[in-house]
């Protein structure tokens, strides 16, 4: 849902797996306690007929035959209860979608990782397919996952900040990771981590404020972004009689007006 996680089944495999105990443990206390007298083989036939419902004569132990009758009645009513809760849901095709992306993923070299799947994250993963470039999403939120997913991108609902889910993304072979979280405090800490896990990746990362710019070129990340500042380049290359003449703005790793040039993307 590889060594593979099941996130959308890991409830019910964990339900199921209680009820069908639960079962086996009537089923081994009605061969070891009815009618052991005469046999094993006999107790464990007549154990399975009483928790089938099936009539059964000459029962020694009345009491342990009614137990055995409700509950294993109950228990069988719970199990068909979650089967058809799970496939009511959808899970069981969301479990199947799940491991082919992560097959997907595996299968993947030189790829780029989108962390964060909100309107910058969107238009950098519609970028990535327009130029054909193998990618993946990774969004903790489950209504944006779920609003992607229904969209055919390629995402995992994923924690960006925990190793083991950037794990998941394959990023020991990844080539790019580009982390457009709306936190920068996260963004940093992202960046951190993925050049912990992947020292040779290349990381492009969104800013919000013009302050976390060197902290986030410390941290590993070679490019940095402030689409703030980027529109309002755009709009001013619109609005400016000759501005793309005077060089400023058009060149996507000029930062206008202020130094360091050449790596940050505003």
């Amino acid at each position: 849902m590889p060594k593979v996680n099941v996130p959308s089944g890991g409830k019910f495999i964990k339900k199921l797996f209680f009820a069908i105990l639960i079962l086996i443990i009537l089923v081994l206390i009605g061969t070891a306690f009815l009618n052991p007298g005469q046999g094993y083989d006999y107790s464990f036939e007549k154990t399975m007929e009483i928790i089938a419902h099936v009539q059964v004569d000459g029962t020694n132990n009345s009491l342990l035959f009614i137990s055995l009758s409700l509950i294993g009645y109950a228990t069988q009513i719970y199990i068909l209860y979650l089967i058809l809760e799970f496939v009511l849901e959808g899970k069981f095709r969301n479990i199947f979608t799940e491991v082919k992306t992560l097959n997907t993923i595996k299968r993947m070299k030189n790829h780029y990782i989108v962390c964060g799947g909100g309107r910058v994250g969107q238009h950098v993963a519609d970028e990535l397919i327009r130029n054909k470039k193998p990618y993946v999403i990774l969004e903790a939120h489950e209504l944006t996952y779920k609003k992607l997913k229904k969209k055919h991108y390629n995402i995992l609902n994923a924690d960006t900040l925990d190793e083991k889910e950037l794990e998941k993304a394959n990023i020991a072979n990844a080539a790019w990771l580009i982390a457009c979280l709306g936190d920068d405090g996260d963004n940093i800490l992202l960046t951190l981590t993925a050049k912990e896990l992947n020292s040779s990746l290349r990381i492009a990362a969104r800013a919000n404020n013009e302050s976390i710019v060197n902290k986030l070129r410390h941290a590993g990340a070679e490019h940095v972004v402030l689409p703030e500042i980027l529109g309002g380049i755009r709009l001013a290359e619109a609005a400016i009689p000759g501005y793309n003449e005077k060089g400023m703005g058009t060149s996507a790793g000029n930062y206008p007006l202020r130094e360091p040039q050449g790596n940050v993307l505003g």
